[in-house]
């Protein structure tokens, strides 16, 4: 039959799972799936005024945005690795 659905698609990340928790316990499990959903979450961007310039950078990157003079910054659109608007 074409096209139908099994559920096995289901079926091995629900086993993974199971067996995660199995080996590690539930509660480091939670832990660590919280851990990584918080490393990939982006955060609000950050404005970093200097020499009457505002640079608004993406969440982590004002330490990088302070790296660069303003002027760099705006004319490049990067300062150390981060983008710059």
């Amino acid at each position: 039959m074409a096209g139908a659905k099994t559920g096995s698609g289901v079926v091995l990340p629900v086993a993974a799972v199971i067996v995660l928790i199995a080996v590690f316990g539930l509660d480091e499990v939670v832990d660590t799936t919280q851990d990584v959903l918080d490393s990939v979450t982006t955060q609000d961007p950050t404005l970093v005024e200097d020499e009457g310039y505002q640079l608004l950078v993406g969440g982590d990157g004002e330490a990088k945005a302070k790296q660069c003079t303003p002027q760099v910054a705006l004319t490049t659109r990067l300062c150390g690795g981060v983008k710059v608007v």
